[in-house]
């Protein structure tokens, strides 16, 4: 968008309906995307990526990703302000972004680059663990397996992905709203 095309408010100030936020939610969400998939990897590669810790390792990222969207939004687009909304808006797009990004990187992951038994080996085995630590019997953990290795095909774990991506996302944008938000 060219200077000439923004528009002024009554006060003065930069009218935010005059800048769109999809270029920089898409470049902080492809920056989030990529450094998310590289985490991954590097997980997978030194076979920590069933760990619990991990998951909260690749908050980080994501969050940061979706913060410094915010902030770049007020501060370089928005001439320092910003409302509460616009924030939430900017952030939950980048979270989406992001979101679809790893979808699209979880299912060819998943489809043609882990070995066909990395899920029932490696993922089921995790959580069947949790299910003895519960006192399920050995019948009821049987029934379960079946039931979630139909949530662990490609699609679905895709699916998943940008779903909490989007959630995580969005919770984490209400908390950075309130923070960057200027009037």
């Amino acid at each position: 968008m060219a200077d000439n095309d923004l528009i002024l408010d009554e006060n003065g100030g930069l009218d935010p309906k005059s800048v769109k936020v999809a270029p920089t939610a898409s470049r902080y969400g492809l920056y989030g995307g990529l450094i998310l998939i590289a985490l991954g990897l590097i997980f997978y590669l030194a076979n920590l990526n069933t760990e619990q810790w991990v998951q909260w390792v690749s908050y980080i990222p994501m969050l940061g990703a979706i913060y410094l969207a915010i902030q770049y939004h007020r501060d370089n687009e928005l001439g320092g302000r910003m409302s509460f909304g616009r924030g939430l808006g900017m952030g939950t797009l980048t979270a989406l972004i992001m979101g679809l990004i790893i979808a699209v990187w979880t299912f060819v992951f998943m489809s043609f680059i882990v070995p066909d038994n990395y899920v029932s080996d490696v993922l089921m085995e995790q959580v069947r663990e949790q299910w003895e630590a519960q006192g399920l019997e050995e019948e009821q953990m049987e029934m379960a397996e079946e039931m979630t290795m139909k949530f662990m095909s490609p699609p679905v774990m895709s699916l998943m992905a940008v779903f909490g991506t989007v959630l995580v996302g969005f919770v984490g944008s209400l908390i950075f709203s309130g923070i960057l938000q200027k009037k």
